[in-house]
Parts: structure tokens; sequence; C-alpha cells
């Protein structure tokens, strides 16, 4: 099953994005996904990749990507994809 958290975040004196250490947002959030079809076969791709590389021997893996603006620029969406082979591994070989 797919799950997510989203959190506020800051840039760090580093330049780097973090979670505000206030937990997960709570709420309602609407993404509309705008792109053709080349661009959904794109994104596709990137995760049949992410789905097939074999990351059992490390239960933190995890790809950043963006960030990503919204159509007005207002928003920013700073996306992990975090993948553990390890404990689906484990879950699908105790059923």
């Amino acid at each position: 099953m797919i799950q997510f958290d989203v959190y506020r975040e800051f840039q760090d004196a580093d330049g780097l994005w973090n979670p505000i250490g206030e937990g997960p947002y709570s709420g309602g959030l609407q993404i509309s996904i705008n792109g053709s079809a080349e661009d959904y076969r794109e994104l596709a791709s990137y995760f049949a990749t992410l789905a097939d590389r074999d990351t059992s021997a490390d239960t933190e893996y995890h790809e950043h990507n963006g960030p990503f603006l919204s159509i007005d620029g207002k928003s920013r969406l700073h996306l992990i994809c975090r993948k553990d082979d390890q404990r689906y591994y484990a879950r699908e070989s105790s059923s």
C-alpha cells in the first residue's frame, strides 16, 4: 500500500529544504497534475524503474524529486519517494 505524509518545510543555512518539526500536516489537499501523454509516460517510466530497483539492503532508500512549482509559481512540491523492499519482502513471505 502506498502511503504519504505532508510536512511544511523551511530552508536551512545550506539551502536544503527540511520539514518543520511540527508533525505532519492535517487537513485535505488536492493536487492537480497537468501534462502531455509523453509527460505521463516519463512519470510512469520513473515509477517502473523505482519499483524494479532492488532496495532490500537499504531500509532507508529514498529519492528526492523536484522541487516542482505550481502553475502560478506560488507553491513548491518536494517529492520524496521512499522504498523499503526488506519490509515488503518480509510481508510477502509471511503471507
